[in-house]
């Protein structure tokens, strides 16, 4: 098992680190963009009858989904405008609990 000093040698530089993730999330970005256009060709494909809401190739399955969200009343509106209120009377008067969470954000 190598020793702190060695796994410390074995780091990356900080430098390297930073250009790596930079590069990855570049990647990451293009693919979710290839992604994204190859589902509305799918959903060309259901459109035109070509396929169905459920469709596999080669172990690969899809499956169109739906999903429902609502728009509420006014009144809930407000309670909603009421418990934000609250929230923020809890945190300023050190009522609510805190959770701290830590991570790197590279951008």
């Amino acid at each position: 098992m190598p020793s702190d000093k060695e796994a410390s040698d074995m780091l990356n530089t900080p430098e390297r680190c930073l250009q790596e993730i930079s590069d990855a999330q570049r990647i990451i970005k293009q693919q979710e963009y290839l992604i994204t256009k190859l589902k509305q060709e799918l959903t060309q494909h259901l459109e035109e009858g070509e396929i169905k809401k459920n469709f596999s190739y080669g172990g690969i399955k899809a499956s169109y989904q739906t999903r429902i969200s609502y728009k509420f009343s006014e009144e809930v509106t407000s309670l909603q405008g009421q418990l934000e209120d609250r929230k923020l009377y809890e945190k300023k008067n050190d009522i609510a609990e805190k959770k701290t969470t830590k991570y790197w954000r590279v951008l």
